[in-house]
């Protein structure tokens, strides 16, 4: 965490004060347990160096300026004496390995440690016009008027905690003021958004813009059907009748479509191994704070999160929205050698999302509460300050090929600011022709969080200097199977209600070329039931 003390050209304190809290009120302590004379000579404890000019996303000492055993205090877990932190390499990767530490944090539901923030930035006075200007055109709910108040205040509060002589009392009801301030502090950081790309259209209502049109536009001697009325003649979706199984918004698929889902995800990875990206296979449950620390809000209306029964499961977990986090979290608290970068990974994945939608282009298997995805995943350097910008081009360039080779008619869409999420740096939607439903729809999207993530989930590289820096995490769409299922069978649909099979993906479906009616088919009767209770 950036040092209070050290930043905006305010070294003139002589103490060092971190405000970082822990997610829980039983492993929260605000630390000032540093001498004076540590803090005249420049030291953090352990006499680990501090550096005035603390660059935006990076870390100038080898050592952290707090342990996890001093900020969660002799009180905390019977830490009987602080530790210091252990690291360990394995596979060029370093990781936290304290056994006392990780069982104290699963003991309190701390998984990770509080975020670290750009305040350097964020608190900076001349900056705050362009900071509320970035808020109100995302359509933030930051504050960061209130957030340099609080900012001034616990500077202000600070010098007077070390320059006055206090009681007892006194002094613990100026520490509780202090973690009060420092609560709310933390709570308005989190919420103020990522930076905007300066080529991104900064504003609350403006439409995305075209970058580019690719494909033929495909026509038809016939009125083309969706893919709904598509799959009752080709029995290949079941979407009715489900309120006693699984809810509305979920879907069955059968025959041809399910196995046209299975082909689209192989060919996928298949593509992207290609590419140097690895696969891996992720948890669908995550805790919250990882969810949370990706850009996607676990609480409020606004949450799209299935949070799993903590009282019935004793633990709290969510089903994750994408394998974005899953991979995000996966390097959480790791450093990583500066020549291992840039890397890239996919995953397979089922989403979960309970966001809901009353818009007529959305009904049917457009947007539904479950499915499956393939998702591309990058963590670069920031050396040049290029790097994560030139991985969202890479992947952008993976997408096309992909629509292309399936001969798709899509266009490339530069989203404005209003559009970007909490995490998003800049980021590039692509939407399909779907003919059946006489419109454009979204089938993937791609974004560049810079260090939005990697401050949050504690993820870095170290440079052969030794020097800490926070990396830049990309991710991008490569397959969302449902609305591809829709772009591809209402644009190879043939006017007898069959499907031609886009050749890129015949060898992967038993070299069947067209999906037709099946031979056999079985009609379920639905029979109406009456309880007897």
């Amino acid at each position: 965490m950036a040092n209070l003390c050290q930043i905006s050209g305010m070294g003139n304190f002589s103490f060092i004060m971190n405000i970082r809290k822990l997610w829980n009120a039983n492993c929260r302590m605000f630390v000032m347990d540093c001498s004076q004379k540590q803090c005249e000579k420049g030291l953090g404890p352990n006499n680990s160096t501090v550096n005035a000019q603390h660059t935006r996303g990076r870390s100038r000492s080898n050592q952290p300026l707090f342990t996890d055993t001093e900020l969660l205090g002799s009180n905390s877990c019977a830490y009987g004496q602080h530790k210091p932190k252990h690291y360990v390499s394995l596979c060029n990767e370093t990781y936290y390995d304290d056994e006392e530490v990780w069982a104290c944090r699963k003991k309190n539901g701390v998984l990770l440690d509080p975020p670290d923030i750009d305040i350097e930035y964020l608190c900076e006075p001349s900056n705050l016009e362009e900071i509320e200007r970035n808020i109100i055109a995302r359509k933030g709910i930051g504050n960061i008027t209130l957030l340099q108040q609080l900012y001034e205040e616990i500077q202000q509060l600070g010098e007077k905690m070390v320059k006055s002589l206090m009681t007892q009392d006194s002094r613990e009801s100026t520490e509780k003021r202090m973690n009060e301030l420092t609560e709310k502090f933390n709570k308005e950081a989190l919420v103020i958004p990522n930076r905007t790309h300066p080529d991104v259209v900064l504003s609350e209502d403006a439409m995305p813009r075209i970058v580019e049109t690719c494909g033929v536009k495909p026509t038809f001697a016939f009125q083309p059907k969706t893919l709904e009325q598509l799959a009752k003649d080709l029995d290949g979706l079941r979407m009715d009748n489900l309120g006693n199984l699984t809810g509305p918004r979920t879907y069955y698929l059968k025959n041809s479509f399910a196995e046209m889902e299975s082909a689209l995800t192989r060919f996928t990875v298949d593509h992207l191994k290609s590419k140097g990206y690895v696969l891996m296979s992720v948890p669908d449950l995550l805790h919250p704070q990882v969810i949370d620390a990706c850009g996607m809000p676990v609480t409020g209306d606004r949450s799209q999160v299935y949070h799993i029964d903590k009282n019935r499961h004793g633990r709290d977990l969510a089903l994750s929205g994408t394998a974005e986090m899953a991979l995000a979290g996966y390097h959480a608290n790791r450093s990583f050698p500066l020549y291992s970068l840039p890397r890239q990974l996919q995953a397979v994945s089922r989403c979960f999302r309970a966001e809901v939608s009353h818009s007529l282009n959305e009904k049917g298997l457009y947007r539904v509460h479950q499915f499956t995805k393939v998702e591309m995943f990058g963590v670069t350097a920031a050396e040049a300050g290029d790097e994560s910008e030139k991985l969202l081009d890479e992947m952008l360039s993976i997408q096309k090929q992909l629509y292309k080779t399936l001969g798709l008619h899509f266009v490339v869409l530069d989203m404005p600011s209003h559009e970007l999420g909490a995490a998003a740096y800049r980021k590039y939607d692509i939407e399909a022709w779907m003919p059946g439903r006489g419109c454009f729809g979204e089938v993937s999207s791609t974004s560049n969080c810079t260090d939005y993530q990697s401050r949050r989930l504690h993820v870095r590289y170290s440079v052969p200097s030794g020097e800490q820096v926070y990396v830049h995490t990309v991710n991008g769409t490569a397959c969302a199977v449902p609305r591809m299922l829709i772009a591809i069978i209402e644009t190879y649909q043939q006017e007898d209600g069959s499907v031609r099979i886009p050749e890129a993906l015949q060898s992967y479906m038993r070299g069947q070329t067209v999906m037709a009616k099946p031979a056999k088919r079985v009609d379920m009767r639905w029979l109406k039931y009456r309880s007897q209770h």
